[in-house]
């Protein structure tokens, strides 16, 4: 594959980073609106890094989403808002171990094989999110 094709395919992946964690911003502020919690946000942008994650290729695209995700939702949904400074350590702790959970998703969708492993995989990752959203 030339230069200019891997160049054209990882501007379309990062397009769809920015368009899934843009949308999922965009859903974020309008439940901020409508009165739901942040927990319910921080779920949007789970769910914004596996589509992510799963419709890119490689790993770059689904830590930078939950890297971009992160940033995102401190900016705009912590207070101090608009800003990158926290004032709840508890909140960078929560979107660290978030981080931790995506990239082993990423991870796990990138050793995909054919024999089913994937799935198993995949429950691993699942009981290690469930695990992570009990604290």
């Amino acid at each position: 594959m030339g230069k200019n094709k891997k160049y054209v395919l990882w501007m379309i992946d990062l397009a769809k980073l920015l368009a899934v964690v843009g949308g999922a911003t965009l859903l974020g502020l309008l439940f901020v609106k409508s009165g739901f919690s942040e927990t319910n946000i921080v779920v949007i942008y789970i769910f914004a890094v596996l589509l992510v994650a799963r419709f890119t290729t490689g790993y770059f695209c689904g830590i930078l989403s939950s890297v971009v995700s992160l940033l995102c939702f401190n900016y705009f949904f912590t207070a101090p808002y608009h800003t990158l400074a926290v004032n709840d350590p508890s909140y960078m702790i929560m979107r660290h171990a978030d981080h931790g959970t995506d990239h082993q998703r990423t991870h796990h969708k990138g050793k995909a094989d054919d024999n089913g492993s994937y799935q198993k995989r995949r429950g691993e990752s699942d009981t290690l999110h469930a695990f992570q959203q009990a604290f």
